[in-house]
């Protein structure tokens, strides 16, 4: 079969004076899909899983600046 990573991730930024909520928001990353035998070799699940926080990464900061 095929599989995928999936990272579900919640990003909240909270001022330290008072302790509002200024920024919170969900956000999902899915990779694309790959035989197992292509999951097991060696360094593809980190290098997904790096490219998985980059690209989220990126959103927040890009929600942020808006």
């Amino acid at each position: 079969g095929s599989y995928f990573l999936h990272i579900t991730t919640r990003a909240r930024l909270v001022r330290v004076a008072d302790g509002a909520t200024c920024f919170e928001q969900h956000a999902e990353y899915r990779s694309g899909k790959a035989l197992f035998l292509d999951w097991t070799l060696y360094g593809a699940i980190e290098g997904v899983a790096e490219t998985g926080y980059q690209t989220l990464a990126r959103y927040y900061v890009n929600q942020l600046l808006r």
